[in-house]
């Protein structure tokens, strides 16, 4: 587990120094969403779509699984595991939503844009950082590969619920586990970060609401608004506080950023504290 907790550590600044700038696996995303919309026909029908979706998602996790794996072992028998784990592992993290929704803030007041930065810079602590980094500790190089996989296909499919139906429930369920060490993370985070509400996010991370639960990774969302005392779309309602304020500005998506940042660093730390005690 040592090795495992060094290569996280490794591949994090990796992600955010050199991954996140020229996102390698750009083309790949970008040759899964072509494939999917030629997949995703009306007239052949909402069965055939859903599971022509469902085909794709399953190949898409075994040859992620599957690679993750061999690339794993492989790195074992040359001798440089730290150095293939940090690697492949920093090509599962993403960074560049977070980044691209606080320049967003800056340049754009809109408050509708401003509500829905709020919710990317903290899903991006959520799918971006804490899932492939549990999954890797869990399971692997294979395990964070099935992460990456799995959101992939469910980012391809963000505008066609017909066809993306199973890869939306798969994301949904693999986001739930990290959600709930985020919201955690998010309450801690609070005490430390500039106007955070530690018993605000105490109480949402823990009763989150319907419409916080219905989209990954919801109950850190719920966290960060009810630290802030703000209000987000969720699925079917809002996220947040009863009389929570939803004229969200430039500044409140700064704060959001700093506590993410706060809990991800939180994070490094445990990893830190775990190389230090292995």
């Amino acid at each position: 587990m040592r090795s495992e907790a060094l290569a996280l550590l490794l591949a994090i600044p990796l992600e955010l120094l050199v991954f996140g700038v020229v996102a390698p696996l750009r083309g790949a995303d970008l040759a899964l969403a072509r494939a999917l919309a030629r997949l995703d026909k009306p007239e052949r029908g909402e069965t055939t779509r859903r599971v022509r979706g469902a085909i794709m998602l399953a190949a898409a996790i075994v040859a992620a699984g599957l690679t993750g794996w061999i690339l794993e072992h492989l790195g074992h028998r040359l001798g440089w595991p730290v150095l293939v784990q940090t690697a492949v592992l920093a090509l599962t993290l993403r960074s560049g939503t977070m980044a691209r929704a606080v320049v967003g803030a800056l340049v754009d007041a809109d408050y509708q844009r401003n509500r829905e930065r709020v919710t990317v810079i903290v899903r991006a602590l959520v799918e971006g950082l804490l899932a492939p980094a549990l999954y890797f500790l869990l399971f692997g190089l294979a395990g964070a590969a099935v992460f990456r996989a799995a959101s992939s296909v469910a980012r391809a499919t963000a505008e066609r619920p017909v066809i993306g139906l199973a890869a939306h429930r798969v994301h949904w369920l693999l986001l739930a586990p990290p959600g709930v060490v985020a919201a955690a993370l998010l309450v801690l985070a609070s005490i430390f970060a500039p106007g955070g509400n530690p018993s605000g996010a105490a109480r949402f991370a823990l009763f989150p609401g319907r419409a916080a639960i219905a989209i990954p990774g919801g109950r850190a969302v719920a966290a960060a608004a009810g630290s802030f005392g703000i209000a987000v779309e969720g699925e079917g309602g809002w996220i947040g506080p009863a009389s929570g304020r939803a004229r969200i500005v430039s500044q409140d998506v700064m704060r959001t950023a700093v506590l993410c940042g706060v809990a991800g660093t939180l994070f490094v730390v445990c990893l830190i504290l775990g190389i230090a005690a292995g």
